[in-house]
């Protein structure tokens, strides 16, 4: 497990911690010593529990999030819009998605799909301007980077002058056709690269019952 903090946001700048839940973690046992420690902590209802988003890649997680953790938000981790429609739709509010997963046009579809239903979007791993700028066109809630003043500093000049800032950061017309990693095929071969591995260290892919709470 690992978290990462987000002030990077686009349209609503609220601190929040994103636990990314690794897919070797045993759920109750995981979800229930979040609780206790959660729980352990003054206000925690009020100052700590909105701050938190559990970031789910399997989902053998989503029936103990429910369980130990409801009140904490849930995303869905990911590199295949049609898994996350698959399994964690009904269950997650944001989707924490690969850039490039979100450039062909399933991705398309799926940030369509997310804007009508209210759901947000957050991208990852977002380091190029012309990346930054693409999310920004998008309108997602949420740039995961490692450069985080170059996003400061980009956003900065798009408050300042939108126009101009944004057809310096953007590239050429042509951007989004650059680079291997956004063709089609190439996701294709990711997603199931992504999912043998879920599925080596996470089990089968469905719907875990979760033993009796012990709270």
């Amino acid at each position: 497990m690992s978290s990462s903090t987000s002030t990077d946001q686009w349209v609503s700048p609220v601190p929040c911690s994103q636990v990314d839940v690794k897919v070797q973690n045993d759920p109750d046992r995981l979800f229930r010593l979040m609780h206790e420690v959660i729980s352990a902590q003054e206000n925690w209802e009020k100052d700590l529990a909105p701050r938190i988003l559990l970031g789910l890649w399997h989902p053998k997680f989503i029936e103990p999030a429910k369980k130990h953790l409801p009140y904490v938000r849930r995303a869905h981790i990911g590199m295949s819009p049609a898994f996350a429609k698959k399994w964690f739709w009904e269950s997650c509010e944001t989707f924490s998605m690969n850039f490039s997963s979100l450039v062909t046009a399933e991705g398309e579809a799926f940030r369509r799909d997310c804007k009508q239903a209210g759901k947000s979007i957050a991208v990852w791993t977002v380091n190029a301007k012309e990346e930054m700028m693409q999310c920004v066109h998008w309108g997602v809630q949420v740039i995961l980077t490692d450069y985080t003043r170059r996003w400061l500093d980009l956003r900065a000049q798009l408050a300042e002058d939108f126009v101009t800032a944004s057809a310096l950061a953007s590239g050429p017309r042509y951007f989004l056709w650059t680079n291997w990693r956004y063709y089609s095929p190439t996701q294709m071969v990711f997603s199931r690269l992504a999912q043998s591995y879920l599925l080596k260290f996470g089990g089968p892919f469905e719907y875990f019952p979760s033993t009796p709470s012990t709270r």
